[in-house]
């Protein structure tokens, strides 16, 4: 069952949005052409041809996402509360598909220094460019993230059912749970389908 959720952040950071205007009709190539001429040479010489370069098209380039360098990517970061592990930080390398011109899109944080194979990472997600809260508060460790165009479909690490099951911590990419995020025209907030692991931890 679709259900929107309020954005999860603890601050909306006012961030430039990238004019996406004209991006498609202005995307049109020249057809590039071949022009020949003949020049005559005198009457005891065969006619020489020449043939002059083709001209290049000309492009016009939708507005590109932005470099992992990118500052709407990382500002954001200075307003979450760190990891719950001392001595540690969210740190962005690069994992993103931002584009200004999206209804929805991701960055990916993870948890440094990694003591074990128990680290943690959020996500912070975007709309038309600007940032609009994160993926969970409750502790989350996200191993895939799929893009399916309007949606992401992000595959975390269950703890809790690990736990439940007395496994160790080498099986745990058996334990998983799956959270669809979407952009909700309607109430024009963050939606999900299914149910976060983890919120008893």
């Amino acid at each position: 069952m679709r259900r929107a959720l309020p954005v999860i952040a603890t601050a909306l950071i006012s961030l430039a949005l990238a004019s996406c205007s004209g991006s498609k009709d202005s995307a049109q190539e020249a057809t590039p052409t071949t022009g020949t001429s003949i020049v005559t040479a005198p009457a005891e010489d065969p006619p020489q041809t020449t043939v002059s370069p083709p001209q290049q098209p000309r492009h016009h380039p939708r507005i590109a996402a932005s470099p992992p360098s990118s500052g709407a990517i990382t500002a954001p970061i200075s307003t979450l509360e760190p990891p719950n592990v001392p001595n540690t930080a969210w740190v962005y390398e690069g994992d993103s598909n931002y584009d200004p011109c999206a209804d929805l899109n991701y960055a990916l944080l993870v948890q440094r220094p990694q003591g074990n194979s128990q680290f943690g990472t959020r996500i912070l997600f975007f709309h038309h460019g600007e940032y609009i809260g994160i993926d969970s508060t409750y502790p989350q460790q996200a191993m895939n993230i799929e893009d399916k165009g309007n949606t992401l479909v992000v595959t975390y690490k269950d703890w809790e059912a690990l736990d439940d099951a007395g496994s160790s911590n080498a099986e745990a990419p058996n334990h998983t749970a799956t959270v669809t995020f979407f952009w909700d025209e309607a109430s024009n907030q963050l939606g999900t389908e299914r149910k976060f692991p983890n919120r008893e931890l």
